[in-house]
């Protein structure tokens, strides 16, 4: 059931190629038996298609938190990126971890040092535990650009890295970042930003 309600092309397909059949054996054997098949394959076809279109279920809407967090650290916009995120995220990166404020003010700070020429997420994989209202989102993200300010930057070459987000649903259908894990970074990764 998961699975219709996330990708309705099979069906969709599946419904239009049995619509098409039955209006091909209509034309040949002129038995209306066909047109109601054809009909009611259209239906169902276009059905499962709005039904999917309407219905936004739990792990779409953490796929646009992920998508929307990246759009975010690529324009520069710390404070759409934190608005994304739950009071009490956790940062954890190599060996380290910031929680809570602190976390937060190292997200913005890196957020605000860093300018991406180049953020591309994939192999997105979203689960959700619908009954503790909880879910996880890893993937990986392609990145290159500059840290530092003003004249004095760094160029980063594109590299790929592994990343774990934990989530919380905090209102119904708001899901926000709690936890957030640098599970694999490139060689010479300095590790957390922070403010001086």
């Amino acid at each position: 059931m998961h699975y219709v309600l996330e990708d309705p092309w099979p069906i969709v397909t599946i419904c239009g190629i049995v619509a098409v059949a039955s209006l091909i054996a209509l034309r040949v054997s002129q038995q209306g038996k066909f047109l109601i098949i054809a009909l009611a394959a259209t239906a169902i076809g276009l059905g499962e298609f709005a039904i999917e279109r309407l219905w936004v279920t739990d792990a779409e809407r953490i796929e646009d938190v992920v998508i929307g967090l990246a759009r975010d650290v690529q324009s520069n916009d710390p404070d759409s990126a934190l608005a994304k995120l739950t009071p009490d995220v956790v940062l954890s990166v190599r060996n380290s971890s910031l929680e809570g404020q602190k976390a937060r003010d190292s997200i913005a700070f890196g957020i605000k040092q860093t300018h991406f020429d180049i953020i591309s997420i994939s192999k997105l994989e979203v689960n959700v535990q619908t009954l503790a209202r909880h879910g996880t989102a890893e993937f990986k993200a392609l990145t290159a650009g500059r840290f530092g300010v003003d004249m004095i930057q760094s160029e980063f070459p594109p590299n790929t890295t592994d990343w774990s987000l934990g989530f919380e649903e905090t209102s119904p259908g708001v899901w926000k970042v709690d936890r957030i894990n640098l599970t694999r970074s490139p060689r010479g990764f300095i590790g957390i930003p922070q403010e001086r």
